[in-house]
């Protein structure tokens, strides 16, 4: 068996010149890369889509590891395989003999480098079913049967349905097309022209609505236990539900009184001030 050990230390190398992640973060992509080699006993010959599918299943299954180390583990893993060690285990896609023939790209092969596309510029998990989503609606309204067929008229058409037909809103309608417009730029490799500027939906400039200090105090009171303490976290800290939910007990810094939400929108961290009232229940909670 080669020296595994040294082939992470140039794994971890790797990324930092490459400029794939950010240096911080490179010796925890190099851990995932160890803890997915060591589950295959470390045989680069058994690396394949199924063993990382295996993986990816065994800590989906394993409630200590929340969504955003799953996520990391997945690019870690793809990383360590196609860029590093370059190996080829994308699975082979099926092709008509008339798509064969005349070079076209099949909706299947190009869901899947839109996908990679997605997870090389780091985009959220949320975003990436989202934006597979979109693409999915589109491929069935457009009809094409290939995906290089389709044409800019589909898209204006497409974007017209949704507002039309289906009253989607104006913000809707904008994440749509911007799921399209990567899809045009970085899978079909080719620009919509002027439609790009024309086809995004004015929103409207609306008041946000914003609940009085005694109606958060009354949605609290009908609460108890971790959710109302989730509640006044989320209240007293500005923090979205998927960031409270990924807490952990080393997010809490007592001490200077601060607590670290990770990978947070944008795949950033940040420290806010933890609220004085809340320092004992989450202690007593923790």
């Amino acid at each position: 068996m080669e020296d595994i050990g040294t082939k992470l230390v140039e794994f971890e190398k790797y990324l930092k010149t490459n400029n794939l992640v950010p240096p911080d973060k490179a010796k925890y992509y190099s851990n995932w890369a160890d803890k997915f080699l060591y589950g295959i006993n470390y045989k680069v010959s058994a690396i394949d889509q199924n063993s990382v599918a295996i993986f990816i299943n065994s800590m989906k299954n394993n409630q200590k590891y929340a969504d955003w180390q799953i996520r990391q583990a997945e690019d870690a893993v793809r990383m360590y395989m196609t860029n590093f060690l370059k190996l080829n285990t994308r699975p082979r896609v099926p092709e008509k003999a008339a798509d064969k023939i005349m070079g076209r790209l099949s909706w299947e092969e190009a869901i899947l480098k839109f996908k990679d596309c997605q997870r090389a510029r780091h985009y959220s998990c949320s975003t990436e079913k989202t934006y597979l989503g979109w693409i999915g609606r589109f491929r069935k309204f457009s009809g094409k049967e290939s995906a290089d067929a389709v044409l800019d008229e589909d898209v204006r058409n497409f974007l017209t349905y949704l507002a039309v037909k289906q009253h989607v809103a104006a913000s809707t309608q904008n994440q749509a097309f911007n799921a399209i417009l990567l899809f045009y730029r970085h899978v079909l490799a080719r620009e919509m022209g002027g439609m790009k500027d024309n086809l995004r939906a004015k929103r409207p400039l609306k008041l946000p609505v914003v609940l009085s200090v005694a109606e958060v105090a009354g949605i609290i009171s009908n609460l108890e236990g971790t959710p109302a303490l989730m509640v006044k976290l989320m209240y007293g800290c500005g923090l979205r539900l998927n960031e409270c939910m990924r807490l952990r007990m080393d997010s809490m810094d007592f001490v200077r009184g601060l607590v670290h939400v990770r990978a947070a929108k944008g795949d950033k961290d940040r420290m806010v001030p933890m609220p004085v009232s809340l320092k004992e229940e989450l202690k007593e909670h923790v």
